[in-house]
């Protein structure tokens, strides 16, 4: 590699959210190690936005694999696709360097114009990609080294140098309270979803701990993705609703004998009326409420009206929901519900990355499965606590640019109890106020 010229490296890293947000960290690698170097990255067009948030990064290249493969049969989709070869095949590169480890993007990453590296065979998250790497990394087979330390590794030895200190994400983004929020109260971001079920925390907890968080003068907001995800969140916002209601409605009320709640107060921590409701109704399918309970905490009418609204394109909120930026009556109203200033609601859209990195950035603390919004989070500088229960915290090891705490196991989750302390812990050691370097 010539020293005459700044060294010109393309990553291939196309998805998902969470990997890409491991790889982040090379960036900051590469220029210390080769200042003034010209930074491009593959990736696939849904989570371009995070790597344009990389002040590192000279050129961000979007991949539309998966529009393209739907659609390859169109004339117009066949010329995109052309255009886009050439567009890459423009640049010569010092090194292209493929941390996917896979075939496919092996393929892609062969496009372009320069040697290519690759993973290891004991690495590779396919057997047949390092066949097709000119320069192929040479490690102990059945590697089981985390993501952030092995993309390093990868990119150091490419261009040989050693990686130094702590990883650093790089992301630059200016960060304020959304105003969709109603009132002022600090307000934490719950990622209850995940596109695997067996990452799911119960939702008796996270109801538990909203009701906590609420009664600490914090705004919970529940994130969603898709349709389903949606329900999930108005449910448990509006049980954390009412749960905080009922535990206001108890101040100054007269004791009961003993063993039995004040009046207005679910037992077990829960609403009134979801107690009286609950009384004889016929149990459900597992995941959803009773009969007779609104999932958003409203009306019956408000969750008539969202059962079977039509599903939007993805990326679209169903018809009623405030779209980014909308007002807190609006959000308020699409729900039926009147939300406060300390209690819960679902977030008013599905936001695309760049505005998920904002209200990330500027919450107070944020919960999740284990998810990429949750390391999206944690690279953004925000106290995070990570709940594992069907994947384990050993095979992530994630160094967070923030305070950051990990509970749970495979098949183990976490008590509500943990949780809270652990959000206690994180809140604790946040320095964003007096730290303003990017994380």
């Amino acid at each position: 590699m010539s020293s005459a010229q700044p060294l010109r490296v393309l990553i291939v890293k196309t998805s998902s959210m969470g990997d890409i947000v491991h790889a982040l960290p090379v960036v900051h690698d590469m220029l210390a190690a080769h200042p003034g170097a010209q930074i491009d990255w593959l990736v696939e067009e849904a989570y371009a936005d995070i790597v344009r948030a990389h002040p590192g990064v000279h050129r961000v290249i979007p991949l539309a694999l998966r529009r393209w493969r739907r659609q390859f049969w169109r004339a117009d989709i066949r010329a995109e696709w052309h255009a886009w070869k050439a567009q890459l095949r423009a640049e010569s590169y010092d090194a292209v360097i493929d941390l996917q480890g896979l075939v496919k993007s092996a393929l892609i990453a062969r496009l372009a114009r320069g040697p290519l590296y690759g993973l290891s065979w004991g690495s590779a998250r396919e057997a047949l990609a390092p066949l097709f790497y000119r320069h192929r990394q040479e490690t102990a087979l059945h590697r089981t080294e985390a993501a952030v330390p092995r993309y390093r590794a990868l990119v150091a030895w490419a261009l040989g140098y050693t990686p130094q200190g702590q990883p650093r994400y790089g992301l630059h983004l200016q960060a304020a309270r959304p105003d969709w929020l109603p009132g002022e109260a600090p307000y934490v971001v719950l990622l209850s979803a995940t596109a695997k079920d067996r990452k799911l925390w119960d939702e008796a907890r996270w109801i538990a701990l909203g009701q906590a968080l609420a009664a600490q003068g914090k705004l919970c907001v529940f994130a969603w993705g898709n349709a389903a995800e949606r329900a999930r969140a108005e449910r448990l916002a509006v049980a954390v609703q009412g749960g905080a209601a009922a535990s206001a409605a108890s101040v100054g009320a007269e004791d009961p004998p003993p063993g039995r709640p004040k009046a207005g107060l679910a037992p077990s921590g829960g609403s009134a009326a979801a107690s009286a409701a609950s009384v004889g109704a016929e149990d459900p399918p597992p995941g959803r409420p009773k009969a007779g309970l609104a999932p958003s905490g409203g009306s019956a009418a408000a969750s008539a009206a969202s059962v079977g609204a039509e599903d939007p394109p993805p990326g679209r909120p169903k018809a009623g929901l405030a779209p980014s930026g909308g007002s807190a009556a609006a959000l308020a109203a699409s729900v039926g519900a009147s939300f406060t200033s300390a209690g819960a609601l679902p977030a008013p859209a599905a936001f695309g990355l760049a505005e998920w990195m904002r209200v990330l950035r500027a919450a107070n603390v944020v919960v999740g499965v284990d998810t990429g919004l949750l390391y999206l989070a944690a690279a953004v500088g925000t106290p995070a606590v990570a709940i594992y229960t069907g994947s384990s915290p050993h095979s992530v090891e994630f160094e967070s640019a923030g305070p950051w705490r990990s509970l749970g196991d495979r098949g183990q989750q976490p008590a509500v109890e943990a949780v809270l302390a652990a959000t206690r812990a994180v809140l604790a050691a946040d320095r964003r106020g007096t730290d303003m370097q990017p994380a």
